[in-house]
């Protein structure tokens, strides 16, 4: 949670608690089929206490964290049960909680409040809490329309655009496999929003997404290094460049092109400008009309033009500081325009098993922001 957001709910702390002590509902229906009777259940952002103390008087062993002084102060004054169960602590740290110290989780509205460059951080602190096989209960708000509720509210409360989608697909990289998902009203009335409820069990290591990579390998005919070449391309981009993923309502995830394209450039660079033919796709040969891969051509031509000035180190500077010389320039354009096609007609397509089981692309209108949509919820 951000210094703003934290300020936020400080300064109108009892006017919140009031309002959420006076609601019944939400997701404390969900508490029974989550958590097992007993099980000890820490509440991550307890806000007004309210469903720390549902879950402590139904017979579960609760405990609370609230980073915002104020709200522990009144929720204490409102729940003087939770005295002794309720402390300062929040994400994206949980620095006063033990490794493996609880069954369950409640994390509900607080996910949204993370800011961006905070949830990976965050999602590693609730599994680090997490007992093995335990259970993790999210709730996100949406809009009416069903769209993730997006930047800062009147009272300066950030709202982050998480959807359920993202935090699905961030949770399963982190060993999380969601078992229950739903949908429900607002419990104060407001009209405009909406809440989504996700159930998680942590399985351990997260092999379900080692399982997916293994599958999607093993159904390629292995004609070619493209495949190979794409997963080493997510796998740097989700490590470098997450932020430009682009969440869609329908589970996929879409990332440009062109920045997949620039790392296979980086890629078969070296390759093509070798003085050895190193074939790159079954029968390919380096005669007169023999098959190559697509982009061979054009990208060692763009290779011959740029060593006299010192090969791809050089060519990378001359590009970033837009100095490459019209030729040089002009190949750079049709080499990235073969890589780009293709990715989006060779293995985005086939990672699937072809267009007809759920893969799709988008290229772009002439002038239009090149992103190209993959079966995101398929690649870890």
């Amino acid at each position: 949670m951000d210094d703003q957001t934290l300020s936020a709910y400080d300064a109108r702390a009892k006017e919140f608690v009031e309002r959420y002590e006076n609601c019944s509902g939400g997701i404390s229906e969900w508490f029974e089929v989550a958590f097992p009777k007993k099980c000890r259940v820490l509440d991550v952002g307890a806000g007004s206490g309210r469903d720390l103390a549902l879950l402590l008087s139904g017979g579960w062993e609760a405990f609370g964290v609230e980073p915002a002084p104020a709200l522990i102060e009144e929720a204490l004054r409102c729940h003087p049960e939770l005295e002794g169960r309720l402390s300062q602590d929040g994400l994206p740290t949980l620095s006063t909680i033990g490794d493996q110290s609880f069954d369950g989780i409640l994390c509900s509205a607080v996910l949204m409040h993370i800011p961006e460059e905070e949830l990976f951080d965050s999602i590693f602190s609730l599994r680090r809490i997490l007992k093995p096989g335990g259970r993790l209960l999210v709730s996100l708000p949406i809009e009416a329309d069903g769209t993730p509720t997006c930047g800062r509210d009147s009272i300066g409360r950030i709202f982050n655009g998480l959807s359920a989608g993202k935090i699905d697909w961030l949770l399963c990289r982190c060993g999380f496999r969601k078992i229950g998902i739903g949908q429900s009203e607002d419990a104060l009335g407001r009209r405009e929003r909406r809440w989504v409820t996700l159930l998680f069990s942590l399985e351990g290591t997260g092999g379900r997404n080692i399982d997916r990579i293994e599958a999607v390998l093993n159904r390629d005919r292995k004609t070619a290094t493209y495949k190979l070449a794409l997963f080493r391309a997510f796998a740097e981009i989700a490590m470098t460049h997450y932020n430009w993923a682009r969440w869609l309502p329908n589970g996929k995830i879409a990332l440009p092109v062109d920045l997949v394209a620039e790392k296979w450039l980086g890629y078969y660079w070296p390759l093509f400008e070798s003085d050895r033919f190193i074939p790159q796709m079954n029968g390919e040969s380096p005669q007169p009309g023999g098959k190559k891969i697509l982009f061979r051509g054009s990208l060692a031509e763009l290779a011959r033009l740029a060593q006299p000035q010192g090969g791809l180190s050089a060519f990378l500077v001359a590009r970033n500081g837009k100095a490459l010389s019209p030729d040089t320039e002009a190949q750079m354009k049709k080499a990235m325009n073969d890589i780009k096609t293709a990715i989006i007609k060779g293995p985005v397509v086939y990672a699937q098993g072809g267009p007809g089981n759920g893969c799709s692309t988008t290229t772009p209108a002439p002038g239009a922001s090149s992103w190209g949509q993959t079966c995101g919820r398929s690649f870890p």
